[in-house]
């Protein structure tokens, strides 16, 4: 009976991670599951993402209006330097570099995420 209760308390699998993909071309309405898709700012995928999930930046010029947060998540992963195409496609910051500018009201500007 206790090792019953101990198995019934892990999960069964790990759910798989999700990629969310951000682009400043992407559609108004875009889901970020895809690049035709992407999201246009970076916080949108924050709020959605859960544990082990993954956040792909096109190498695009990213306005940060505010500071971006995410809360009660383990191992996700930022990365940009992304082409923007191809599913998830190919990356080299040096070729497409992701630059978060912050808004002049928003004060310090200039960072590049590797």
């Amino acid at each position: 009976l206790v090792c019953l209760t101990w198995l019934v308390g892990l999960p069964l699998s790990t759910p798989a991670a999700t990629n969310y993909y951000v682009a400043t071309n992407g559609p108004v309405s875009g889901t970020g599951l895809s690049w035709s898709q992407a999201f246009t700012n970076i916080q949108q995928a924050l709020d959605i993402l859960g544990d082990n999930d993954e956040v792909l930046l096109a190498g695009h010029i990213f306005w940060v209006e505010s500071e971006l947060r995410w809360q009660n998540r383990t191992n996700v992963h930022i990365e940009g330097g992304r082409q923007g195409v191809g599913f998830p496609g190919s990356n080299s910051p040096t070729l497409w570099p992701t630059i978060l500018q912050r808004s002049a009201q928003f004060g310090r500007s200039g960072a590049t995420p590797r």
